[in-house]
């Protein structure tokens, strides 16, 4: 397998680690596998990785030097006035910690939450078999009449994503932003996907079941199985 190292276009210090070769799960198979694990769990590259996150829902864009420092901060304040309040961060796959750091962000930056106290409420939703969310008493009162912000790690045919959105919706919540660590998609039901890496970055990746995998056809050996728990080599 190869490793490659893809710089994030807002802070190049932030790398997305794939590896080539050709994997498989149960869903699909591809000719990459996406590392995110390191995004999720190790301090500096989750607090990178939630910081471009919240520059890409309020739509700052960094500038360096001080000619155009009042260009940045005129922008930042347009933005953030047009940035629509959060009341309820929605995490999925294992992506708790980035959502405290993406919340914390976005305080930061001015946007504000029409909760009564205040605050952001950061929650992570379980699922049952057929991978429909599961909303109890007090998950409901988190969304309805609230606006929500869906934070995932990847989104690549959109199917659990679309889900969510119709469980969030007909309880009564408002979607105000999908942000993604890695998207294959950029609209899912008219809402756009705000991602860090997305697939211009990896231009070349595939996406196929099992019985139209090209992989498969020309008999190349799989690499790895991709688990929920991350990579099993093969």
């Amino acid at each position: 397998m190869e490793k490659l190292l893809i710089p994030c276009t807002s802070n190049p210090d932030l790398k997305l680690e794939v590896f080539k070769g050709h994997f498989a799960s149960d869903r699909f198979h591809s000719n990459y596998y996406i590392d995110l694990t390191p995004m999720k769990v190790q301090l500096a590259k989750a607090k990178m990785t939630a910081e471009a996150m919240a520059d890409r829902y309020v739509h700052r864009v960094k500038t360096k030097g001080s000619r155009l420092g009042m260009e940045y901060m005129a922008g930042m304040s347009s933005d953030l006035a047009t940035a629509a309040p959060i009341d309820t961060i929605i995490c999925m796959d294992g992506c708790e910690a980035l959502g405290a750091y993406v919340a914390d962000k976005l305080s930061g930056y001015g946007v504000s939450t029409n909760n009564e106290f205040g605050t952001y409420n950061i929650i992570t939703p379980d699922f049952d078999d057929s991978g429909a969310m599961i909303v109890t008493d007090d998950i409901q009162k988190m969304l309805k009449g609230k606006n929500i912000l869906i934070l995932l790690a990847t989104a690549m045919q959109g199917k659990t994503l679309g889900r969510v959105l119709s469980t969030v919706t007909e309880f009564g919540g408002r979607i105000i932003g999908i942000s993604v660590i890695f998207a294959m998609v950029d609209n899912l039901d008219g809402y756009p996907v705000n991602a860090v890496f997305s697939k211009g970055d990896l231009p070349d990746f595939t996406l196929d079941e099992d019985k139209n995998c090209d992989l498969c056809a020309k008999k190349v050996p799989i690499d790895g199985i991709i688990t929920r728990y991350g990579l099993r080599k093969v």
